[in-house]
C-alpha cells in the first residue's frame, strides 16, 4: 500500500516499485517509486515515492505534445538500466501545472526513463539545448482532452 498526501491510499504491490538508484535530481535520497494514475481519463500520471508521501511528481507521456522528441540514451545507461529492446523503455516527462494552468509545462531537457521490464528508472539530463526546461503544453493538452472526448463521444454512441 502507497500513501499519498494528494492521493490517498493506492493499493501497489512490491513488484509495481520502480528502483531509481542515484534517486532524481532534488530527490537523490529517494530510490523507490510508484507509478499513480489515479484520473483513467487524464494524459498525466504521478510518480509517487514509496518513503515520502508528500513527494509526488506529475509526468507525462512527452510524445502526446511533440511527435519529433528524441534523443540518444548512453550505452553507460542502456548497460545500467538493463535495457535490452527500445520497446523495453517508457519515457516521461515531469509536468508543472501552476494555478494559473495556461503556463502548464513539461521538462523535456530530463526525461525520466524506465526499463518496463525490471523496472528500473533513472531522470537523463540531455545537453542537447534544442529541448526546454519549460516546455509550454496548454494548447496541446486542451486538443488532446478535446480529441479524447470527442473519440469516447463516438465510442460510446
Amino acid at each position: 500500500m502507497v500513501k499519498s498526501h494528494e492521493l490517498g491510499h493506492e493499493d501497489n504491490k512490491i513488484k509495481d516499485v520502480i528502483t531509481f538508484d542515484e534517486g532524481l535530481p532534488g530527490f537523490e535520497h529517494l530510490k523507490s517509486f510508484v507509478l499513480l494514475n489515479p484520473q483513467k481519463d487524464l494524459p498525466f500520471k504521478y510518480l509517487q515515492s514509496t518513503k515520502e508521501p508528500s513527494i509526488a511528481l506529475v509526468v507525462v507521456d512527452p510524445y502526446l505534445y511533440i511527435e519529433e522528441y528524441s534523443f540518444n540514451i548512453d550505452e553507460d545507461v542502456i548497460g545500467a538500466l538493463e535495457i535490452k529492446e527500445p520497446c523495453d523503455v517508457l519515457v516521461l516527462s515531469v509536468m508543472v501545472i501552476p494555478e494559473d494552468i495556461r503556463k502548464m509545462s513539461i521538462n523535456l531537457a530530463a526525461p525520466i526513463i524506465i526499463n518496463t521490464k525490471n523496472l528500473k528508472g533513472k531522470q537523463l539530463i540531455l545537453q542537447d539545448e534544442k529541448y526546454e526546461i519549460r516546455f509550454p503544453v496548454y494548447e496541446a493538452y486542451k486538443n488532446l482532452i478535446c480529441r479524447e472526448a470527442k473519440a469516447n463521444a463516438c465510442s460510446d454512441a
